[in-house]
């Protein structure tokens, strides 16, 4: 029988403190816990300083700071009045002034903002004063000063608490609540400031000697101590305190501080402290102000008075004033001057233009006519005071550093002299009566509303007007528009007094109609002034099933203007198009006005409506759509025009529903200064309301109207429209011009526009010219129904011609405006009936054109629902992009109000630089708001790195940083590329706008190529050439693009720049058109130019080098009027002569009366030269002839080939002419385009012309085309194209390229640092998979599955299969290696991807295996929650290492039927997951492409192998036991002591690396040990990896023991131990074994051996429980050690 050992000291210990533990357990609760704590909740007038509980409307309470956080304790959103017994650490000690706050954790630190403008939090052992409000019991705490952020639970981090910045919680109050129900501690002793503290009449301030003071108590019964002499009130042992009655009232004698305490039950309030100065003190009083004064309140320190002037702002402005040697005060004006009113209560008042200077309840500023209008003075001394509002506790402040009067809390030490105020006595005010007074500018008047017009609103809806300078306002509200009365008239019932009330929702066709003015009442002898009327309107909500679809076009041309066709015959052509519903014809208006041929005469106006009697082509427009609509009763023809100017900006508008045109030739649309003239039309278009207009194609080669500057919310209702598509040519081919960024950035800067896509047919083929459609909604198919579509928004723009969307958020039609949501939910009816294949993408896009969400479909139609989207931007509209890639936009709906003002366009003057390059990076700051935007700071920042690059000095930002209401600056930096790869450069713009700060961003994805694998193509620009720089500026972007697609710089030298043999050394391709020859309004700064003898020297030695050129000539119709040298002939002859070539630019016009685009100079052609056994001219055709397409020649010249090739053969039908004199190289007369052919006057005859030819010169190729072949106007840079142009100019470039040496994934894996490489992989996770998709990232493989991540990727349409080229440079981002990407190219073809199965320990070796896409299996052994989702799993298999799956919280599921994580991520369950193999800043993981790739095992696959791997370690001993043990299963084994030796008393067992419990008090034993037969016993439910176990046998008493004897047995599946030596194969973890050395464990000097519990805990703990354990009960205990005897 076993001998049962002696229990150890420990077990012993346990027993007792169990004891002593059920001996408390049966003594009154009372006795071991403190009593309940109560805390109630409390209005704004009980908050004072004592311990509380803060919690949010969701039901979250902070606790102490914890990691960065403050942890979130829910207690429920059903609390009532009284929150019970809550945990300590959501305790909060609050010390509370009149508007600060000092809150303390249960630790006594004192929590603070983390600083600036910037989101966290901090503890200190340093007070921080919060600025406190409450709003209707709710309290919130803001930080202060440059702490501009407040304290927010985070709804999206478990609700954990942060101070946010401001703009952050005003942007998502849903997201980021800050908004708090205060409880306060009602028991717990006297705790300070529960009582209230006393009142004051009168309230400090001048005084007669012997007025006694009132005092009075808020908290009832409370009594209140009083002192005269400065002593603390509350201290009972202070003898000169008195308590207050009515018989006992202080009485000021005296200059004197008097300080007063109220006490209820013991518990004081805070100490009252208020200043008194006696008026017959004795003292000089000639600086305090008396009733009736008129004085000028200044800051002496800054020698700056307080103005009645608010300029554009809400603040007071600042007059510069002098005190002269006399004492006399120099510099103000009349509207620096007060009227003192000392009231009765012992406070002042300051009025101007008998409205006396106030607070708000709310804010800093200080307006004439603030509610808040009492003041009180505070000696400051010197004759100085401190002017302090009686209401809001704030004092008057000369704020230095803002430039304006404002209202601060605290006289911070160091800051008296921005508070110390003096005030000076004026005698005569200047302007007084003998010099009346100027009145202000009515035309500054302005009255602003919120919402802004046009919004629909519902009844109990608020609608504030705001007019600044303190003006009053005068208002009606109704539906018939009636205009408010003559202030002077003095109808009390229209003053606007507070926010106006929507009673009822208006009806659909009755809008409600707000009219206001603000006006300056009469102030003495000065004029009373009223500004203009200001109409706002208001809808009713647009409910998307009270209308329908209608599809058209709105942008059109014809005879009229510079078109093909009559007005008949493009109504009759329109009308009978597929899937047209309206045309509306918009010619350009300057046409219409005195050109030769055309019916048009007289002067027009937008309101003339006798237009059509004074003008014929205006009425044959009009006419003819209304002839069209009555005709055919389902089509509308609508008659337009465009208002344009010529050579670009600032860009052409169509505009509608007017009487009469205006045109650019009229005054004051002349053209001239770009902002003046787009002004003046702005301000016409402001003049005549009912008119709709429509931004047209916008960007470089039309104008962008300056970059949309100009804004105002007037003009704003005016222009509805804009155009993200254009042109006749198919969709995505160079005729047509895509601009959905412009769309974006007009949004971003507050314009409220919906998007249209129209042909704007010059060509005829109206409506059908290709697929683009402009469809409305709208309740009908008439002129008046289309209209209110356009005027209210509800357009969308489409490339495909029967896409049908119905969108709506919240219920409210797209193009609605609405106030700020609480919760953003959106649908989308979407249906195509002619295309159901493939998939269709659904996104939707808010501020600075990010998706915010997506989801796709697949077949032709679908309903599409986003539920529960963030409600933090200014407005939602949808994109939507087709299986064959066609796009469609919806018009937004807009939400709350939007800062219109901040940073866009950042950009470099060189679209892909090369390492090394220097170039210009650029931004425009944009302020479309009424006030001026000061710049507080600019910095540009490389994405992933804190610290920026550069800063900018912001003195150099417009007028020393301020940049004007309405305006905009553009600034500039140098800046080197001295890195390869893609980038982001983040811009971040820090302003002041009417004194609030705001944070704007932007951000330029930047591409640089390395010079080992870099193609250089150059630009002349020099010289102003023709569609560079000069004659049509800016048109060379798509070429420009198309070589940047292809990993090719493009660029133009600039004029300035000088072309030298060393710029061309490495240049592949040089492009040169002819040079200006002369200046018009429209050319700038751009001067006539000729090409020199150096340059024409230059490029001669670079084609004599093998370098390429392109000549590009013109038709001599753009000649000069001076004639020779500034003619193209002469310019481009003079090269090619100059480089050795035999071609020849003619001085001619190309015509062809037979087969041309609509006039007999736009000629297409189709006969190219395909027998040439040329390679030049092979390789440029290559594709042409498959493509059926053919070359644009506008405006062009011939060529004469000479000993060169022809590439491109005019029509048998085509001819030339001499347009213009002097004739050169022939002697053809001067003829009109419209001249009849004559052999005999053509300068090339039919059938001979040649329009684009090339030459072998040198060791070079020279080009020479008659015209500018590869201009915006006939390439683009997209794929499609619809000239062979594009092809040939794509041919060109692929033919001059520089091709990288291509290198395997596992090269570039291995690669340095900056290292450049081009590899070929496989995409093994896209970025057109919806919702699976990482943030502009693919991960591409080799077919071995060995992989590389690749950032930043622009391309939304890789998908995973899709076979790319890849160059980019090697860099890392959070210790994951990656290439950033240079370019990215998708090749022909698709493969499978490869998942390669490791075990958990392979996953975790990065250095192996980053960027490979791998799959575990395993138990799950931890996993993390994000908001409720699975975030991370910890898997483990048997390889005894775990790893972490990591996914991304917008990665979500592909099936839809896949069960939710959520159901089964547990511990202990057994999983499979796919990942690629990355690192974060956590360490390394398994990062997730697809959430329906994490799978629960399935019967039959089990990840946990059958078997676990035991390995054994016994120092000086053996082991007897199976090599494995399976799964869950019991493992028995025994360990054998060498002879002479003796079992250990402990032994230590690890199961997948994590150590085994024996056993003790509170813990499960894993395993049981018997140190008397050796036997190990391990519980199956530990088993859950291999097993390890470790043992010394320590030598047997009277022995030294024997290492060498005793024949050990190897462990089993191990080495063993021979001859006393331990090898290899045991795998023992030295530092994990653990010896007994037997001076503990057992009482006595018995030898016995105990089974061992594992229950290591100090003995003296055990000792310190048992007696905290008695001393609870109230017992006393004698606890004996007795030490084992050695």
């Amino acid at each position: 029988m076993k001998k049962k050992g002696k229990a150890s000291l420990g077990v012993r210990l346990t027993a007792l403190c169990m004891a002593a533990f059920m001996a408390v357990s049966l003594l009154p609760a009372q006795m071991v816990s403190a009593a309940e704590t109560s805390f109630r909740k409390i209005a704004e007038e009980d908050f004072a300083a004592g311990r509380y509980v803060m919690v949010t409307d969701t039901g979250y309470a902070p606790q102490k700071f914890d990691d960065n956080w403050l942890p979130a304790a829910e207690l429920g959103t059903d609390l009532g009045d009284t929150v019970t017994a809550p945990a300590d650490e959501t305790v909060w000690e609050i010390a509370v002034t009149a508007d600060t706050a000092v809150i303390k954790d249960s630790d006594g630190k004192f929590i603070a903002p983390k600083g600036g403008n910037n989101n966290g939090i901090s503890v200190s052992d340093t007070e921080y004063k919060w600025k406190w409000e409450c709003k209707d019991g709710k309290f919130t705490f803001s930080g202060q000063g440059e702490d501009t952020v407040v304290l927010a639970s985070n709804k999206s981090s478990q609700n954990k608490f942060r101070a946010y910045k401001t703009t952050t919680v005003s942007g998502n109050p849903a997201g980021y609540l800050s908004e708090f129900t205060l409880y306060k501690e009602e028991t717990g002793g006297a705790s300070e400031g529960t009582t209230a503290a006393p009142q004051a009449s009168p309230q400090a301030g001048k005084v007669a000697s012997g007025t006694a003071v009132t005092l009075t108590a808020a908290t009832s019964g409370a009594q209140i101590y009083f002192t005269l002499d400065g002593s603390d009130p509350s201290d009972a042992a202070n003898e000169a305190r008195e308590l207050y009655s009515t018989d006992n009232k202080p009485v000021i004698t005296e200059d004197c501080v008097l300080k007063a305490a109220a006490v209820l039950d013991g518990v004081y309030s805070a100490v009252q402290t208020l200043k008194y100065t006696v008026s017959d003190s004795g003292e000089e009083e000639e600086n305090f102000p008396e009733d009736g004064d008129q004085v000028v309140i200044y800051a002496p320190a800054y020698n700056k008075a307080l103005s009645a002037d608010y300029g554009s702002s809400y603040y007071n402005q600042g007059t510069d004033v002098k005190v002269e040697n006399d004492g006399t005060l120099s510099g103000y004006t009349d509207m620096d001057v007060w009227t003192v009113k000392n009231n009765e209560d012992g406070t002042c008042s300051f009025s101007y233009n008998g409205q006396n200077i106030g607070m708000g309840d709310s804010f800093s500023s200080m307006p004439l006519g603030g509610k808040n209008d009492k003041w009180v003075l505070e000696d400051a001394g010197n004759g100085l005071y401190y002017v302090k509002n009686t209401v809001r506790n704030l004092y008057m402040e000369w704020y230095d550093s803002n430039g304006n009067w404002s209202a601060y809390y605290n006289i911070a030490e160091g800051s008296e002299g921005m508070f110390a105020l003096a005030f000076y006595k004026v005698a005569d005010v200047p302007g007084g009566s003998d010099e009346p007074d100027e009145p202000s500018a009515a035309e500054d008047l302005a009255v602003e509303a919120s919402p802004k017009s046009g919004a629909s609103v519902v009844e109990g809806q608020k609608i504030t007007l705001e007019a600044a300078g303190g003006a009053e306002i005068y208002y009606t509200m109704n539906t018939d528009g009636t205009e408010p009365a003559d202030p002077a008239a003095g109808n009390a019932e229209q003053l606007y007094t507070e926010p106006l009330e929507i009673a009822a929702a208006p009806e659909k066709d009755k809008p409600i109609i707000v009219k206001a003015l603000a006006c300056i009442p009469q102030n003495g002898e000065g004029e009373a002034q009223t500004g203009e009327v200001y109409t706002f309107t208001y809808k009713a909500p647009m409910m998307i099933e009270d209308y329908g679809l209608y599809f058209g076009q709105l942008h059109a041309h014809t005879n009229l203007s510079d078109g093909t066709g009559t007005v008949e015959q493009a109504f009759e052509h329109a009308a009978n198009v597929e899937n047209l519903d309206f045309l509306a014809l918009t010619d350009h208006s300057n046409s219409f006005e005195g050109q030769s041929g055309l019916p048009s005469a007289g002067t027009t106006h937008l309101g003339d409506e006798n237009a059509e009697e004074v003008n014929a082509s205006w009425r044959e427009g009009r006419e003819g759509a209304r002839a069209i609509t009555a005709q055919e009763g389902d089509f509308v023809g609508i008659y337009g025009f465009e208002m344009t100017w010529s050579g670009g900006a600032p860009g052409h508008i169509n505009t509608f529903n007017s009487e009469g045109f205006e045109n650019r030739n009229a005054a004051p649309y002349k053209k001239g200064d770009n902002y003046e003239v787009l002004e003046a039309y702005y301000n016409t278009l402001n003049e005549n309301p009912e008119t709709i207009s429509q931004f047209n194609h916008p960007g470089d080669t039309f104008g962008d109207f300056m970059d949309f500057a100009l804004y105002d919310p007037v003009i704003d209702n005016q222009i509805t429209l804009i155009e993200v598509g254009n042109g006749e040519g198919a969709i995505g081919s160079s005729g047509y011009f895509p601009s959905y960024s412009y769309y974006t950035r007009a949004l971003d800067k507050g314009w409220h526009v919906a998007p249209t896509n129209n042909q704007d047919n010059h060509k005829g083929n109206w409506g059908d010219s290709n697929t683009a459609r402009s469809v409305v909604l709208s309740d009908g198919l008439s002129e008046e129904a289309i209209y209110d579509a356009m005027k209210n928004y509800r357009v969308y723009a489409t490339e495909d011609n029967d896409l049908s969307i119905l969108y709506s958020l919240n219920g409210n039609a797209m193009g609605s405006i609405l106030d700020e949501q609480d919760e953003i939910d959106i649908k989308a009816e979407i249906s195509d009936p002619t295309d159901t294949a493939g998939e269709t993408k659904v996104e939707v896009i808010v501020n600075g054109g990010q998706t915010l969400a997506e989801k796709t479909f697949t077949g032709g139609s679908a309903s599409v629902e986003f539920n529960n989207l963030s409600t933090g931007y200014g407005y939602y509209y949808l994109r939507i992009t087709q299986a064959d890639k066609q796009i469609a936009v919806t018009a937004p709906v807009w939400t709350g109000e939007s800062v219109n003002a901040g940073i866009s366009n950042t950009s470099s003057d060189v679209a892909m630089p090369i390492k090394g390059d220097d170039i210009n990076i650029s931004s425009q700051i944009f302020n479309n708001l009424s006030d001026d935007m000061t710049v507080e700071s600019l910095t540009y920042t490389m994405e992933g790195q804190t610290e920026p690059f550069h800063t900018a000095d912001v003195s150099q930002i417009g007028d020393n940083g301020a940049v004007g209401a309405r305006g905009s600056f553009t600034y500039s930096f140098p800046y080197t590329a001295d890195k390869a790869g893609g980038f982001n450069i983040n811009a971040e713009l820090k302003a002041l706008i009417g004194g609030e700060e705001y944070t704007f961003t932007d951000v330029l994805k930047l591409s640089v190529s390395d010079p080992s694998i870099a193609t250089k193509v150059l630009i002349d620009g020099t010289h102003y050439n023709d569609y560079v720089n000069g004659y049509y500026s800016g048109n060379m972007t798509n070429f420009i693009n198309m070589g940047t697609s292809d990993n090719i710089q493009v660029k133009i030298v600039q004029p300035g720049e000088k072309v030298t043999s060393e710029m061309l050394q490495d240049v592949s391709l040089f492009v040169i058109s002819a040079p200006l020859k002369y200046t018009s309004d429209y050319t700038g700064e751009a001067q006539p130019s000729v090409f020199e003898d150096e340059f024409v020297n230059v490029v001669r030695d670079y084609v004599n080098g093998g370098g390429t050129v392109v000549v590009c000539g013109l038709a001599d119709y753009q000649d000069a009027g001076s004639g020779l040298p500034y003619t193209s002939c002469e310019q481009a002859n003079k090269l090619l002569k100059g480089m050795g070539s035999t071609m020849r630019i003619n001085d001619d016009e190309l015509i062809d009366q037979d087969e041309n685009g609509g006039q007999p100079y736009r000629l297409y052609f189709d006969d190219f030269n395909y027998d040439s056994t040329d390679p030049a001219v092979q390789s440029i055709l290559e594709g042409v002839a498959e493509s059926g397409l053919t070359y644009s020649s506008y405006s062009g010249c011939s060529v004469s080939v000479g000993e060169g090739e022809a590439i491109v053969y005019g029509h048998d039908t085509t001819y030339s002419i001499n347009s213009k004199a002097p004739a050169q190289g022939h002697e053809k007369p001067v003829l009109s385009y419209s001249a009849p052919y004559d052999a005999s006057t053509a300068v090339v005859p039919k059938g001979e012309v040649v329009s684009m030819a090339t030459e072998a010169v040198g060791s070079g190729r020279v080009y020479a085309c008659g015209t500018v072949f590869c201009s915006n106007f006939e390439v683009s840079a997209e794929d499609q194209v619809s000239y062979a142009n594009g092809i040939m100019a794509q041919n060109l470039l692929s033919d001059v390229k520089v091709e990288p040496e291509i290198s395997t994934i596992q090269e570039a894996r291995a690669g340095e640092d900056g290292e450049v490489f081009t590899v070929i992989g496989t995409v093994a996770n896209g970025t057109a998979e919806s919702g699976n998709a990482f943030f502009n990232t693919i991960y591409i493989q080799d077919e071995e599955g060995n992989g590389i991540n690749v950032f930043p990727i622009d391309d939304s349409n890789i998908r995973r299969g899709d076979q790319v080229q890849v160059t980019g440079s090697v860099s890392e981002y959070i210790g994951d290696k990656q290439l950033s990407a240079i370019s990215v190219t998708v090749l022909e073809g698709s493969k499978d991807v490869v998942i390669t199965d490791v075990t958990t320990k392979e996953a975790n070796d990065y250095g192996t295996n980053f960027g490979k896409l791998v799959r575990v299996k395993g138990k799950v052994v931890d996993f993390t929650l994000a908001g409720g989702i699975v975030e991370s799993i910890t898997v483990q298999d048997d390889s005894g290492e775990s790893c972490r799956v990591f996914i991304d919280g917008y990665i979500g599921y592909s099936d839809e039927t896949s069960r939710a994580l959520e159901e089964f991520v547990q511990d202990g369950a057994c999983i499979s997951a796919v990942g690629f193999v990355s690192h974060d800043a956590e360490g390394n993981r398994l990062r997730v492409r697809d959430r329906s790739e994490i799978l629960l095992a399935e019967e039959g696959e089990q990840p946990v192998p059958e078997n676990y791997k035991v390995t054994v370690s016994v120092q000086n001993g053996s082991f007897e036991g199976p090599e494995t043990v399976a799964a869950d299963q019991d493992y028995k084994g025994k360990i054998v002591a060498a002879d002479g030796y003796q079992l250990p008393e402990q032994i230590t067992v690890k199961a997948a690396g994590n150590e085994l419990s024996a056993g003790g008090i509170f813990r499960k034993a894993d395993y049981t040990y018997d140190s008397e037969t050796g036997e190990v016993v391990i519980a199956g439910e530990a088993v859950t990896g291999n097993i390890e176990i470790s043992a010394v046998c320590k030598a047997a008493p009277g022995s030294e023991g024997n290492p060498g004897e005793g024949g050990q047995k190897p462990a089993p599946g191990d080495g063993g131990q021979q001859d006393g030596n331990q090898t290899d194969g045991n795998n023992q973890l030295a530092g994990n074994v653990q010896q007994n050395t037997g001076d503990s464990g057992n009482i006595g000097a018995d030898s016995g051996k105990t089974v061992q519990t594992g229950d290591n805990t100090p003995v003296i703990f055990w000792i310190g429980i048992v007696a905290a354990a008695a001393l609870a009960a109230g017992a006393s205990a004698v606890i004996m050690i007795q030490r084992r005897r050695k």
